[in-house]
């Protein structure tokens, strides 16, 4: 029980410059709208509705700046190495492992921000958008698999505990809610919805094991 504690207390660690960055930028733009001859309300109309949207397009922030902090941790490991909660020698000692995994967090993020564009904005025709968000996977599997030949014992230990913790966790909310949807119990899952799960529970997964076992967060 205390270790679970324990590494709740370092994601919320983690964490906690994002929020920080979070309320700066709302209150910047809250001071921008306050002050300028935006028309909220004009804006709400033509937004859209589902908040699975919103969800992945968090999801998208999340993923390419998380690989930015990587290169800039990369770049600048003495002064920037608490971007990846990690030690400065430590990023020092293995830079083109966090290189890759930038890279690849960085476009996977751009494959989600592809179906946003898609749909519903509509920036993107359906078939332009499948073969963006199919490149940007399969690059961004390339960039892991770079990286994978590259981790120790520790990381790979990690990453395959992450998987198969990603997998019950895709089983159990993505495969729960379809079943109340099914039942007729509640409202099932969209498309963009399972979208969201499957990347999502992949953060959460990874983020739990890595600060479980010491490699960030430490």
């Amino acid at each position: 029980m205390s270790e679970e504690r324990g590494t709740m207390q370092k994601i919320a660690k983690m964490l906690g410059p994002s929020v920080g960055i979070g309320v700066v930028v709302g209150l910047v733009a809250g001071f921008y709208v306050g002050f300028s001859d935006v028309d909220l309300w004009a804006l709400t109309d033509t937004a859209p509705r589902e908040p699975a949207v919103y969800i992945a397009a968090l999801l998208a922030v999340a993923y390419i700046f998380g690989g930015i902090a990587a290169f800039a941790a990369v770049s600048f490991p003495k002064q920037l190495h608490k971007l990846l909660e990690m030690e400065a020698d430590d990023i020092a000692d293995q830079p083109e492992l966090f290189r890759w995994q930038g890279a690849s967090a960085m476009q996977f993020g751009f494959a989600i921000g592809t179906l946003i564009l898609a749909e519903p904005f509509g920036l993107l025709a359906p078939g332009t958008a499948f073969g963006i968000f199919a490149m940007f996977v399969l690059l961004g599997i390339a960039s892991y698999r770079k990286s994978w030949v590259m981790m120790d014992e520790l990381m790979l230990a990690a990453a395959s505990e992450a998987t198969v913790i990603g997998y019950y966790m895709i089983l159990i909310v993505g495969g729960g809610w379809a079943v109340l949807g099914h039942l007729g119990i509640a409202a099932g899952p969209s498309f963009l919805d399972i979208v969201n799960i499957l990347w999502g529970m992949i953060i959460l997964a990874t983020l739990w094991t890595s600060t479980r076992r010491g490699i960030v967060g430490g």
